[in-house]
């Protein structure tokens, strides 16, 4: 009783977190439009929470390093809010028991965090990849390159040299919400279920009674599921560097939502190496 209690108060904070920047979005028509009355921080502007919620390339460069942490408590609308902490609610509790209030946090934060590294990462790669490939071959850019690809003759130089306008290279497309620390969490759940299976198959080895309970299917299932998720944003990380799946398409005209996959990426990764860290240290109960 007293681990569900101490888990409800963990996500009514996590929740809570999330309220100023649903609400200072929040339209006319919504019941939440009237909270913006309370002033700072329930009625931020979009261009603030952008420059100072958000995370982007460009908020980094220009230093504001912070928003590697607030873009996991910010959504922009209420269904994206609902399904990450349906998700985190489900399947958070058996790890907020095992390792506490502290580490839980911890690992929620921490795969946001690493998530965001991830699609910094990514888009570093698009950026090398982009320029490389516009260097060598400009029949592979779709015609609405033209309009946003600065030529610059050079006498000395041949061919001629580009110059590419960053936000063509998503440079300052905002990224935002809780996905990725869910994410690290499942995979931190899914490694602990691991260590259950292996344990109960020993149990029965040496008992030698190979009767299975509920618990240890449902064990299964947490693997596979998490497993399945991580297979199918790392297939979509990969797939979006090919030329005929329309990289270059979304990577200009700022329609494509592949970028997310690689903080989801990361954010499973990062789960997997604090649940190796915390074995290591032997801080598994």
């Amino acid at each position: 009783m007293e681990d569900t209690k101490d888990y409800t108060v963990t996500m009514f904070g996590i929740s809570a977190l999330q309220m100023p920047t649903l609400i200072s979005i929040a339209p006319k028509e919504s019941i939440l439009f009237n909270l913006q009355a309370l002033g700072f921080p329930f009625n931020m502007s979009r261009p603030f929470m952008k420059d100072h919620v958000a995370f982007s390339p460009g908020n980094i460069l220009s230093g504001r390093c912070y928003t590697l942490f607030t873009s996991v408590y910010y959504h922009t609308d209420l269904q994206h809010l609902l399904q990450n902490m349906v998700v985190l609610t489900a399947a958070g509790q058996p790890v907020h028991k095992k390792v506490g209030r502290r580490h839980f946090l911890a690992i929620f934060t921490g795969g946001g965090f690493f998530g965001n590294l991830g699609m910094w990462v990514y888009y570093l790669l698009q950026r090398s990849i982009f320029t490389k490939t516009v260097a060598q071959d400009l029949q592979l850019l779709p015609s609405s390159a033209n309009n946003i690809i600065i030529k610059i003759w050079s006498e000395d130089t041949c061919p001629k040299k580009l110059i590419i306008n960053p936000d063509t290279l998503n440079y300052g497309i905002s990224c935002y919400g809780s996905s990725a620390g869910v994410n690290a969490i499942l995979s931190f759940g899914a490694c602990c279920s691991a260590e259950r299976i292996v344990r109960r198959l020993q149990e029965c080895h040496t008992n030698q009674n190979f009767e299975l309970d509920v618990y240890f299917f449902s064990d299964v299932m947490n693997i596979v599921f998490t497993l399945r998720l991580f297979s199918n944003d790392a297939v979509a990380l990969v797939s979006s560097f090919l030329t005929e799946n329309g990289f270059f398409d979304q990577l200009i005209t700022q329609t494509g939502n592949i970028i997310g996959y690689a903080g989801h990426v990361a954010g499973t990764l990062f789960g997997l190496v604090y649940y190796y860290y915390m074995y290591r240290r032997n801080l598994l109960v």
